[in-house]
Order: structure tokens, then C-alpha cells, then sequence
């Protein structure tokens, strides 16, 4: 069987992710944001100049200027601002296309006098020296509905008509798609129809989060809760208490000792029956071995000061920003570097049953494979850690006090983790399914043949065992990504509960039970590995491994006593 195919799918699917990281090309996306719907465009592109990730941040920074959008200070303030937080895009059309320093021009006459009458400066970021001059150069345009108009006369404004506010490179509430869901649920209207709730909730980088410094380029892209140069603390965990944390703590380390145990117990099997376990069982070991490692990288962090693996300084390490300490790398690469590897070896586990049922493989046949199988299951996994650490993107996570990728990167947590995952368990449940139709067509062939069918071949206890044994995997990868897709979906959202002075009881904490069934459904294989090899055989192979080491031990004991004698 030619393996270059699986090999290569494997191999353009990293060379792929990696291409997507590093690429400027801009993907484009319909416009969220309430206040730049209907601006002469719909479409747009993340990050923007602000390195906004998503239109919930752009839309929590750009919905502080909108006292001054509804009194209309400026008819040009609204296409600028959406400009900046929400830039055109254009599939045919690569580079950016910001506005005019004319139509900020415009809009500084407009709207900066009123700005200073309340104390607030006009931004330094949107400065009109920064825009290109209309029309723009080839290698530059820009966009202006008045073609270059200089600014006109600026109308006369009530101070009564707007109540204080600060608009800064900071934050407001997030007014996209999230406004409709169950969690932190925000209705639409208070921003397009109530602007003095907007006036009165400031977003600043406040405590216990940490202002870094702007002037250094070193934290420029730092983002929380939408907030440029402010990060989440070490010392202080911003969503669970230091009780949910030491209880947390507890439970992982129980089911990590578990799953220690449950692994080492399948391996131990193994070594006292290596010819017993063939493929497609063999892959269990391996997969023990896998979870064996995972374990190990949770229960690490127990041995090391927590604020060593997780911290840089005195916040938390984030993506790209700090290099992490010995301690946290290799707690990232036991937990990351095995868990992608169970998962290859679940993959293998399967295909292998498909093998063997489908194609009426041999246990040899397959052994044949089994460098290919290796070379895939520990060299990709592999490559994505060494990509991972090469791009700096670990990053810490304090209740379970470990290091791993997309803690506190959306994106991140999108492209090394959520993904890969669904890819990897919708493959092994189409081998899986295959191999099971094949199996049911055996048993119906058999049945045929044999009038009094009493299960000879024992192909229905086979099938129970493979589908409880399935059951017992795909269900907790299941579970870990939807728990991962909860925290990508909510994550930045969650942070606004400490960056913005707005009533904390509409925007919602994580679940610490969410959390931690996450950590929990990623060890928990481990235990059930052990419930595969729990047989009668198992238990006779320990039985003979047990005597022959103690028969052995007191043969030596029974020379030694005679040899002191004599």
C-alpha cells in the first residue's frame, strides 16, 4: 500500500497552517459593527491598524466616538473612524485603502474643538499627517467622497448637546454577532438609540490589569478586552478565585495521577506480553504512552514555582511577548507535543481497524507499515511544536498553572488547536465507521453460511469493545473542543469585565467548570486505555510476571543463604 499520499496530506496541512500565519493577505468579512453599517461599503478585513483581531474590539473602541457621531460634528467623522476600525476590503484588491488626509482633516475641524472643550485631546493615532494626500499614488490610494474638499465652516455646537466622555485607543462593549447570544448578551439598540449609556462606561487599562509601556515596541501589540498595551497580571487570576484555583488544582492533579496510572498500567502489560499486543492494538500502547507524557506535563508544574512556568515579570506570558523560562517550554512541549500525538495515534488506532476489517489486512501486513506509522504520529506533532515555539506563541494559563498555545490568543487557539482537532477526530470516526460497516458485513456473511450463529468468531464482543472503546475517545475530544470554542469565542469579551466601569453584571466570568472539564476530558484516554487490556489474559500475564520475579527472587535468596553456610 503506498503511503505517500497520507503522508503528504499530513505534511501540506502544517505547510498550509503556517502559510496562513505568515500571510498579509487580507480575508474579508461582512462589517458587524452597528455604527459602520451602511458607510458605502460592507465589507472588511482583521486585524486593523489597531490590531483589533476582531470586530467585537474594533467596535468597543470605535462606539466611544459616537456622541460626537450623533451631533453630527463632522459629516465626514463616521466614514473615518469606520476607516480605521473597520478598513475597506476587496478581494481584488490586496493592500489597504485607508482614508484621505483630507477627510481627516474635515473631521479634525469638526470635531477636535469640541473634543478640547471636555479636556480630550484629538487622538495621536488618528494624526492627519499619517493619511496620504488625495488621490493618493499608485502605490497608496486612499478614499474621499468629496474628492479632496478642504474643510469648511465649522458649525456651532451646544456644549449641552453632549454629555463628557474619553474616547482613546481603549474599550466599550462589544457590539457584533455576541449580541444576540446567551452569554454576556448586549442589545444593539443601547448603542444605536441610547448614547449616554456609551458616554457613561470609560475603558481604560485599570486595576488589576497592567498597563505595559506604549513606547516600547516590544508590547505594542499586547491586547486585552480590546485594550492596547494592557495585560492580564500573574499574581492576581482575573476570572477564578484563589479557592476555585486550589480546588481546580487538586482535581487535575487527581485525574493526572490517574491517567499516570491507567498508562502506566497498559504499558506495564505490554512489557510483560509484548506478543500478545499486534496491530491494530499495538497503537494503544503507543497512545498510552502519549497520555503517560500528558500526565507528566500537568503534574510537572507541582515541582516548579508556578509563577516561573506562567509569568513573565509581573503578568502573564503572553503570545510573542517574553521569553518563556525553561520550566514553561517543557511543560508546553509534554502537554502539546503528546496530545497531538494521541491524537495521530487515534487516527493510526483506527485506520489500522480499517486495515485489518476492510481490506482483510494481516497483523503482519500492517507491522510491515509501522515506520510510517511512527514517522507520522511523533515527527508532525513534532514540527508543530518546534513551529509553535519558534513563533513564540506559548503563552500561560494560571488555574491549571501550565504553559500551552492560545490561552490568551484567540487566533492561535483557532489555527494549533480547535482545528487541528476536528480534523483529526473526523478522520479517525470515518476509518472507524468503515472499519465497523465492514465488521457487520462479516458477521451478516457468517450468519448466512451458518444456520445456528453463536458468535464462533467473536464478532459481536469485538464490536461492543471497539465502539465502547470509541465512545470513550470521541466523546472527550468532543468535549475539549467545545470547551476550547468557548473560550475562543468569549475570551476577549470576558476581559472588558475588569477594562471597562460599565455595570459588571451584564457581562459574564467564565465557568471554572468549563475550564476545568476541559483539562479533565484531556486525561481522561488515559484512564480509559486501561479498561481495553482488562482481561482474564492481563491479569494471568501480571500473575506470571509477578511469580516469576518473586520465584526468581527467592531462588537468589535460597543461593545466598547456602553459599554463607558453606
Amino acid at each position: 500500500m503506498n503511503f505517500n499520499p497520507v503522508i503528504s496530506t499530513f505534511f501540506i496541512q502544517i505547510i498550509l497552517a503556517a502559510a496562513e500565519l505568515s500571510s498579509d493577505r487580507p480575508k474579508c468579512e461582512e462589517i458587524t459593527v452597528p455604527m459602520c453599517r451602511g458607510i458605502g461599503y460592507n465589507m472588511t478585513s482583521m486585524p486593523n491598524q489597531f490590531h483589533h483581531e476582531k470586530q467585537d474590539e474594533a467596535g468597543m473602541e470605535a462606539h466611544q466616538f459616537w456622541p460626537l457621531v450623533e451631533i453630527s460634528c463632522s459629516d465626514d467623522l463616521k466614514l473615518f473612524l469606520c476607516s480605521m476600525y473597520t478598513p475597506i476590503c476587496m478581494e481584488d484588491y490586496p493592500g489597504r485603502l485607508p482614508a484621505c488626509r483630507s477627510v481627516c482633516e474635515r473631521a479634525h475641524a469638526g470635531c477636535a474643538a469640541i473634543m478640547l472643550t471636555y479636556g480630550f485631546p484629538w487622538p495621536e493615532s488618528m494624526d492627519c499627517n499619517n493619511f496620504p494626500v488625495y488621490p493618493g499614488t499608485p502605490e497608496q490610494l486612499c478614499m474621499d467622497q468629496k474628492n479632496g474638499e478642504s474643510p469648511g465652516p465649522v458649525k456651532p455646537l451646544k456644549p449641552s448637546n453632549l454629555s463628557p466622555f474619553q474616547p482613546s485607543t481603549t474599550a466599550s462593549y462589544p457590539l457584533s454577532t455576541l449580541a444576540t447570544s446567551t452569554f454576556n448578551s448586549i442589545s444593539n439598540n443601547s448603542v444605536k438609540n441610547s448614547a449616554s449609556g456609551l458616554r457613561e462606561c470609560p475603558c481604560n487599562c485599570r486595576p488589576p490589569m497592567i498597563p505595559i509601556n506604549i513606547q516600547s515596541d516590544y508590547y505594542k501589540h499586547i491586547n486585552s478586552g480590546g485594550i492596547i498595551d494592557c495585560a492580564q497580571p500573574c499574581q492576581t487570576n482575573l476570572f477564578f478565585s484563589k479557592q476555585e484555583q486550589s480546588k481546580s488544582s487538586m482535581v487535575i492533579t487527581i485525574i493526572a495521577l490517574c491517567s499516570l496510572f491507567g498508562s502506566l498500567m497498559v504499558i506495564f502489560t505490554y512489557l510483560t506480553d509484548c506478543e500478545r499486543f499486534c496491530y491494530p492494538e499495538r497503537s494503544i500502547i503507543f497512545l498510552s504512552t502519549s497520555y503517560l507524557m500528558v500526565s507528566v506535563g500537568f503534574l510537572a508544574p507541582k515541582f516548579f514555582d508556578s509563577t516561573a512556568i506562567t509569568c513573565d515579570t509581573n503578568k502573564l506570558l503572553y503570545a510573542g511577548f517574553g521569553t518563556p523560562t525553561w520550566e514553561c517550554t517543557v511543560v508546553f512541549a509534554l502537554i502539546f507535543f503528546f496530545s497531538m500525538a494521541a491524537s495521530f495515534w487515534w487516527i493510526i488506532l483506527t485506520f489500522s481497524w480499517f486495515l485489518s476489517a476492510s481490506l482483510k489486512w494481516t497483523a503482519e501486513a500492517i507491522n510491515d507499515y509501522s515506520p510510517y506509522f511512527h514517522m507520522i504520529a511523533w515527527g508532525i506533532p513534532f514540527m508543530k511544536t518546534c513551529l509553535v515555539i519558534f513563533m513564540q506563541a506559548i503563552d500561560g494559563e494560571p488555574l491549571a498553572g501550565i504553559c500551552f498555545v492560545g490561552n490568551l490568543n484567540s487566533h492561535l487557539l483557532m489555527r494549533f488547536i480547535i482545528v487541528p482537532l476536528c480534523t483529526y477526530l473526523i478522520v479517525g470516526i470515518i476509518f472507524l465507521f468503515a472499519g465497523l460497516i465492514s465488521i457487520v458485513r462479516i458477521r451478516r456473511a457468517i450468519r448466512e453460511q451458518i444456520r445456528h450463529f453463536t458468535d464462533k468468531f467473536g464478532l459481536d464482543k469485538l464490536m461492543v469493545r471497539i465502539i465502547i472503546f470509541s465512545i470513550l475517545h470521541i466523546v472527550p475530544m468532543v468535549l475539549v473542543i467545545i470547551c476550547n470554542y468557548y473560550q475562543y469565542s468569549y475570551g476577549s469579551v470576558w476581559e472588558t469585565h475588569y477594562t471597562c466601569a460599565c455595570n459588571p453584571s451584564r457581562i459574564e466570568t467564565p465557568y471554572v467548570t468549563i475550564y476545568l472539564f476541559k483539562y479533565i476530558m484531556l486525561l481522561v484516554p488515559g484512564i480509559t486505555n486501561f479498561f481495553w487490556i482488562l482481561s482474564a489474559k492481563t491479569i494471568k500475564s501480571w500473575w506470571h510476571c509477578i511469580s516469576r520475579t518473586l520465584c526468581c527472587c527467592c531462588r537468589n535468596n535460597e543461593r545466598d543463604f547456602t553459599s554463607f553456610w558453606n
